[in-house]
């Protein structure tokens, strides 16, 4: 075999031989059958069970037809019965097919459809969560005999089970694996770990991940232990490191996201750790690869779980990743590049990889297998080699480097951008436990976990030191003469007032007696504070030490506490105890501090420390805790009901529940007690003390249960319980303890959500073990103390202390957790995009410039608080807009053109390119005088047929107070005079505009009587126009309501127009004059004419888009002249809940405009409404038509006229199932991603189209589509002068006052119109009643309507969103993205 790599491209020979899993498994049984195969908490089973149990299955499963691939669904709970169910599907030759009970009812469906698996093994309580088909239930195997099952005709070269990963069309994909691998794994187990029979595997993988079955090979192929961890265990805590150091697991294979955020309190067990699934950071290697071998492990589900291992050393980590080393036993790995060649050391390549562990196929899916999985030129014939989409390069030494995904290497601002080194810098930040970086809508995102459960040491600069500020405040303002009664900062929770001072008294002197009760000599108080407690107790003892946080406390308690001998005062936080002596104190006093620790594992380490600092017998008084099962109830006395869960998830303190205390190992006896006082307030109805022994409690007597009355009967000991708290309750007891000469303790009843109490009367001794545990969950997780916003702006100020400014992440989102797959990789897919439209980042501008363009942002959009990395076209703009952007910006003095928006997007990357007006006018001042060439668009209504002198656009706008009519006049004239095209006239035989030089107009203003509508003067006014005759507008004034009706002949006016005049008139208003700037119309029209001969090489493009099928939509052609008379309009608005979403963040999901997701719409919903077997819809598409790229210097943002494009588009789906993209799937998003590109393979926004079918004769006419579209773009109201009126004119229906022709059987107008309430889309269809009902038409809109909101739904899922080919530099094919972005949750 050629050696492409030199020597290390091979991982060397088997040095198991090939057999399937269940031969192995027997030998093993049979060498060893008594040693313990599975442990399951407190449970172990022997080899020899485990393979009887697991027999009885497999004869039960072949009875039901299991055989050689022959598929299981498996769907058992973690137990040793989810082992004997995978095993015993082997058993019987077939392959288990995990199934997850907790995954969507859909994802089931699928899979058991698609896999076909001949039954399901489940349990009773999961059956009714899985899908229709033949069941096993476990238990119904013990008749079955306990013998090894016969396998005819199983071989190495069957499939042993199926794992299914996200898949490229929006479904799973089912991996399909054979037995060929067992021997890889094995070979591995032995050749890189020394694996022996002492081998005890932490099994911490889902079922439904691969790397479950590496866990099955290693420990049961070998003679070792398969630990299974509950499920309740596989979290990132204690409950986790706990159990696998209880079990001295010694194999361990975790996620690198669960090992980040392991709390620093958190230890594993020496061994071998694999960490994998994702990249591994050169911090996870410098935290856990002490003390143990760490690996750093990659591999391919389709390769047989792993196929390189990588070991860590600590000493050695190095730059942003770890290297993934050589391949395992068996594995060939090439690094190629595009040509299938190799690569030298150091260069980026594919990682390709070989052998016998690659997988038989993808299931139902031969052409992914074929393009995956391919011939291996370079080994054996027959071989095969798997492409893994990987970047790869190999070391001089022969390991090899990670790079990342090939889809990673997208260009962000031109550059290419390593997310993996902006995630490890990030990391290095100690107010970070978890980190994720991706790119959202052409710009980097940090996802960011604060470091709640940090480092002790990071916990001091984070949460720690902010209650030390803020106590350092309280003991500044609290000073006062005795320190013995500074209750400062004890305020109430329901009003802030200060508890009143009798109540405080009681809550200190009912503190001390229960710490004297324990007899104390040598005390330790962690947090003395201001030493309410100190100064009652150390008089009396012999030591007292006294530590707290806060150096102000204790230079305060120093000057108070000098004539006390004894007394030793340090300042330093809880979890630092370094200085104090071990051994040596009877009493540990942590006193109303627990509730400001930031979790409850540092509070279990303070205890551990704590512990050491006892002598023998002692004991730790943690008092005044806050009660967890308490607090809702808290809550709702403060907030009342409807705040208790936006309080809960604010609660910045510890919370404990009294089970708590009772599972610490260091103190085997834990007294948990109601707070005692006759007053009633919070501190004792929702507080309690606890006493931790480092000795057992004395046996406690006989029992009786029963009411108080029983006293009388004088038991040794009685219990009450279940009694309900109300004030008063716990002294009353007391009091009656003391009558009848008993001992008392008050707890809580442990089984009570309410928190009842438990009464304990003992005579000859207080009661012990009074408090029984109920189960309820231990602690909260205090919400994060730090100001979002400023760990942000650290997190920024220490990204650009380590990286170049294009690799800062411009967008930060706080998240309580990372989202996870079953896995344990980060689940990508369900990062929330960041909704920009909702809530501006506000990143404060840092300069004039940024400042001006963020106003402008937020004029233009309707935001308030755009930041400088806001992006544009995800705040609701588009390519309308941003030309209003354009405009505004110019007013402001401020140039650059609506390309330049689309490129740069935000205020801070505008703020680098836009340039300073230029004062000097860029053409002459008669540049636009003169004949006018026809335009695409003026050709074509020119060829109509029809009358078109009424044809016309309309809006109404407000006009200031104080208006007449002589000064709207000298206005309207200074408009005429800056607008060329308003002083123009047709020339129909010389196919031109002609442009009157300025001052040469006609008065075009008109005053309404009073009492006229708008509507009629709107009709009258368009009659009045004459375009032969040169009068392209007129404009009629509404005096009483001060409103200004602006009536133009469409051949001047278009949508983007409308944008213009009315900051034109406000400027003429204020100023007196309007400058000359850009680009007159005439220039354009004679530039657009000499460019036309360019654009010969689209016509193929073109011929084919009309060539393909445009089934009918009516039973007759359309007659454009004739069928006018017949035109009907049907105007409908969609709902803003749908409307906000359509505009901002699907388009922002999908990286998309807003025309992609509303024409997405369309052609599902025209496709369903002609309920036809043609996919695809021809639509004549309207563009704004100002591609200024297309005449180099070109700036058309304040010239009026009409520019529009019309152009052909087919819009297909494609094979996207149509039911369910409408039901808001998967599907849907296939669809818009297939629009999209088939948008975006436009080329200039179809301009070419009209210049070569009317400029040039390279284009034959042919017949037009039958529908047109036309998205006019979003318009905001306000109230002031010049303002827009929304309900007439163009803000009325989007349609045009006497159309010439019908030109279309069915044509759509769509606008977007900010309301009261938000953005509303207005729609208005008009069509041919003659050809098409009105019913029929309500029924395609109301269809198109559900089709958004089936696009909002979609986008709303976790899978939404994701790149397509035109995102990419790279030329990469819709599939290859997809695969990419689902296997690693990429998007």
């Amino acid at each position: 075999m050629l050696q492409i790599l030199g020597e290390h491209t091979s991982g060397g020979p088997l040095t198991v031989a090939p057999a399937t899993f269940p031969d192995v498994f027997a030998t093993v049984v049979r060498r060893d059958p008594d040693a313990v195969a599975v442990v399951f908490e407190d449970t172990e089973v022997s080899y020899a069970e485990l393979d009887a149990r697991a027999n009885r299955l497999a004869h039960a499963l072949q009875a039901r037809g299991v055989g050689p691939d022959k598929v299981v669904g498996l769907a058992v709970p973690r137990s040793v019965d989810m082992i004997v169910a995978e095993l015993a599907v082997m058993k019987a030759g077939g392959a288990y097919l995990p199934l997850d009970p907790a995954d969507p009812a859909e994802r089931l469906a699928y899979l058991v459809g698609d896999a076909k698996p001949v039954c399901m093994v489940t349990t009773p309580e999961l059956e009714d969560r899985l899908p229709a088909g033949p069941r096993l239930l476990i238990g119904e195997a013990t008749s079955y005999p306990a013998s090894e099952p016969e396998r005819p005709g199983l071989k190495v070269e069957n499939a042993a089970y199926v794992i299914y990963t996200s898949g490229s069309t929006g479904r799973p994909k089912g991996v399909l694996l054979t037995h060929t691998g067992v021997a890889k794994l094995m070979s591995t187990g032995y050749e890189r770990f020394g694996m022996t029979p002492d081998i005890r595997v932490l099994h911490f993988a889902s079922p439904s991940f691969d790397v479950a079955f590496f866990d099955l090979c290693l420990a049961l192929l070998s003679g070792g232990r398969l630990v299974i961890v509950p499920a309740e265990r596989r979290v990132a805590g204690t409950a986790l490191t706990e159990y696998a150091m209880k079990h001295r697991t010694n194999f361990m294979i975790l996620p690198p996201a669960l090992l980040a955020a392991l709390p620093a309190e958190c230890e594993l067990p020496p061994g071998i750790l694999l960490a994998g699934t994702e990249r591994v950071s050169p911090e996870l290697v410098a935290r856990w690869a002490r003390g143990r071998r760490m690996f750093n492990a990659y591999g391919p589900t389709e390769a047989t779980v792993n196929s390189t291992l990588g070991e860590c050393d600590p000493d050695r980590a190095e730059g942003s990743s770890v290297p993934i080393g050589r391949p395992d036993p068996a594995t060939e790995a090439y690094i190629l590049d595009g040509e299938l060649r190799p690569v030298g050391p150091g260069v980026t390549g594919e990682l390709y990889l070989a052998g016998p562990g690659l997988a038989r196929c993808y299931v139902n899916r031969p052409d992914l297998t074929a393009e995956r999985f391919l011939a291996d030129p370079f080994g054996p014939a027959g071989g095969r080699m798997y492409r893994t989409g990987d970047l790869a390069s190999r070391r001089e030494d022969g390991r090899i480097d990670f790079l990342g995904r090939v889809d990673d290497q997208v260009k962000v601002r031109g550059y290419r951008i390593e997310l993996g080194e902006i995630e490890s810098v990030l990391a290095r930040h100690p107010g970070v436990g978890q980190v994720a970086v991706v790119v959202r809508d052409q710009r980097l995102a940090a996802y960011v976990v604060p470091a709640t459960d940090a480092a002790p040491e990071e916990k001091a600069e984070t949460q720690v030191a902010e209650w030390k500020e803020l106590h350092e405040l309280l003991y500044q303002a609290g000073r006062v003469e005795r320190f013995d009664e500074n209750f400062t900062g004890w305020n109430s929770s329901y009003d802030g007032s200060p508890i009143p001072l009798d109540e405080m008294r009681q809550w200190r002197d009912a503190t001390v007696a229960r710490i004297r009760e324990l007899e104390p000599r040598r005390i330790l108080e962690i947090g003395v504070g201001s030493g309410l407690l100190l100064s009652r107790l150390a008089p009396d003892v012999e030591s007292y030490w006294g530590l707290d946080l806060s150096e102000e406390a204790i230079e305060t308690l120093r000057g108070a506490v000098t004539d006390l001998p004894g007394v030793e005062l340090r300042a330093q936080p809880a979890h630092d105890l370094s200085g104090v002596p071990e051994g040596f104190f009877d009493t540990v006093v942590i006193n109303s501090v627990a509730q400001y620790f930031p979790s409850a594992d540092y509070l279990a380490g303070v205890l551990r420390s704590a512990a050491a600092k006892l002598a023998p017998g002692g004991r730790v008084f943690v008092g005044d805790v806050r009660n967890l099962r308490l607090h809702r109830e808290l809550l709702e006395g403060i907030h009342g009901p409807d705040g208790v869960e936006e309080a809960e998830k604010a609660e910045k303190e510890l919370l404990l529940d009294p089970d708590f205390f009772t599972t610490r190992p260091e103190f085997p006896s834990a007294e948990v007690l109601v707070k005692r006082g006759s007053y009633d307030n919070e501190l004792s109805r929702f507080r309690y003390d606890v006493v931790l022994s480092t000795v057992e409690a004395e046996p406690a007597p006989a029992e009786r249960l029963g009411g108080p009355e029983l006293l009388a009967e004088r038991p040794q000991r009685l219990r009450v319980t279940g009694v309900p708290r109300r004030p008063g309750t716990v002294e009353e007891f007391h009091a009656l303890a003391a009558d009848h000469g008993y001992h008392v303790a008050v707890t809580y009843d442990g089984s009570s959500a309410r928190g009842d109490l438990d009464v304990v009367f003992q005579l000859g001794g207080p009661p012990t073990g009074a408090y029984r545990p109920g189960g309820f969950p231990h602690a909260n997780s205090p919400a994060a103390f730090t100001d979002p916003a400023a760990l942000t702006k650290a997190l920024r100020l220490h990204a650009e202390s380590w990286l170049p400014a294009y690799m800062v992440p411009t967008g930060w989102v706080q998240l309580d957790a990372l989202p996870v797959l079953t896995s344990g990789k980060l689940d990508r897919a369900a990062l929330p995009a960041p909704d920009f439209a909702a809530l501006a980042t506000g990143t404060a501008a840092r300069n004039a410039r940024e400042q001006l363009l963020c106003d402008l942002f937020a004029d233009v959009l309707g935001v308030p608080g755009v930041g400088i990395d806001d992006d544009f076209f995800a705040l609701g703009g588009d390519s309308i807009v941003s030309i209003q952007l354009v405009l505004r910006a110019r007013a402001a003095g401020l140039v650059c053109t609506s390309r330049q928006v689309f490129e740069h997007r935000t205020p801070a990357a505008l703020a680098e390119i836009v340039t300073e007006l230029d004062s000097k006018p860029r053409e002459q001042p008669d540049d636009g005088v003169g004949d006018v060439p026809f335009t695409p668009i003026l050709h074509w209504l020119d060829q109509t047929g029809g009358a078109f002198e009424a044809f016309s656009q309309s809006i109404v706008l407000t006009t200031p107070i104080g208006a007449t009519a002589e000064r709207l006049r000298s206005t309207l004239d200074l408009l005429a005079d800056r607008h060329d095209l308003l002083r123009s006239r047709w020339m129909r035989e010389e196919r031109v505009l002609r442009v009157a030089p300025r001052g040469e107009h006609t008065d075009w203003l008109t005053v309404a009587a009073p009492g006229a509508s708008v509507e009629a003067e709107e009709q009258a006014a368009a009659g009045r126009l004459d375009p032969f005759g040169g009068v392209m507008a007129q404009a009629v004034w509404f005096e009483a309501e001060r409103k200004l009706l602006l009536v133009l002949h469409h051949s001047i006016v278009d949508g983007v127009s409308w944008r213009v005049l009315p900051a034109d008139l406000a400027t003429a208003w204020t100023s007196g004059a309007l400058e000359r700037t850009g680009t007159s119309f005439r220039r354009w029209a004679l530039d657009l004419r000499s460019a036309a001969g360019d654009r010969a090489g689209e016509a193929p493009l073109w011929e084919g888009i009309l060539s393909g099928p445009d089934p009918a939509l009516s039973v007759r052609p359309l007659r454009p002249v004739d069928d006018l008379e017949s035109v009907a309009r049907h105007t409908v608005r969609l709902k803003t809940a749908t409307t906000e979403p359509v505009i901002t963040s699907v388009p922002a999901a999908f990286n998309a405009g807003i025309n992609d997701v509303l024409l997405t719409a369309l052609a599902l919903a025209v496709a369903e409404w002609r309920d036809s077997d043609e996919p695809s819809v021809l639509i004549a598409l309207e563009g704004h038509g100002r591609e200024e790229q297309v005449v180099p210097g070109a700036d058309l943002s304040a010239t009026l006229g009409w520019f529009t494009t019309v152009f052909p588009v087919r819009l297909n789906p494609g094979d996207a199932d149509r039911s369910e993209a409408l039901a808001g799937g998967p599907a849907a998003g296939i669809a818009l991603k297939r629009v999209k590109e088939q948008l975006r393979a436009i080329p200039d926004r179809g301009i070419g189209y009209g210049m070569l079918r009317y400029l040039t004769s390279s284009l034959a006419a042919s017949a037009a589509p039958q529908i047109s579209f036309n998205y006019l773009g979003r318009f905001t109201t306000t109230d002031g002068d010049w303002a827009p009126v929304a309900g007439h004119g163009i803000l009325a229906g989007g349609f045009d006052l006497g159309m010439p022709v019908a030109p279309y059987t069915l044509e759509i107008n769509a606008y977007v119109q900010d309301t009261a309430a938000g953005p509303e889309l207005g729609v208005t269809w008009a069509y041919p009643r003659e050809l098409i009902s009105d019913e029929s038409v309500a029924r395609l809109a109301a269809g198109w309507f559900a089709a958004l909101e089936a696009l909002v739904a979609h986008a709303r899922g976790p899978a939404a969103g994701g790149l397509t080919p035109s995102d990419l530099t790279l030329a990469l094919s819709q599939d290859e993205i997809d695969e990419f972005e689902s296997e690693w949750e990429l998007s």
